[in-house]
């Protein structure tokens, strides 16, 4: 088997800017064509968790974004909280679970 480089100079530009994208509030967003090669890139922003409750007396988990966004579900068990977390996009540390009474 035969290794063939190409260099640099010969690859044909791609609609690509060059160029770093995301960052601690941006994730990237690329598409690859067939052939492996990049043909988009563009950075979006993720929305963190600015705060939490739990409110015990109808078991009510809230979680506020920065962005000004809140998603509140009830739950009955761990399982929901998991699947309440994953549906909004939004990744909370299991520590913060542990302070709370289930």
């Amino acid at each position: 088997m035969t290794t063939r480089k190409i260099e640099a100079g010969r690859l044909a530009d791609t609609a690509v800017t060059p160029g770093s994208y995301g960052n601690s509030s941006a994730v990237p967003v690329i598409t690859v064509d067939q052939q492996g090669r990049l043909t988009s890139a563009s950075a979006t922003t993720v929305d963190g968790v600015s705060n939490f409750t739990y409110t015990s007396a109808n078991n009510t988990f809230t979680i506020a974004t920065p962005a000004g966004s809140s998603y509140t579900a009830s739950i009955s068990a761990v399982e929901d909280m998991i699947v309440m977390v994953t549906q909004c996009s939004v990744l909370v540390p299991l520590m913060l679970f542990s302070s709370m009474q289930l």
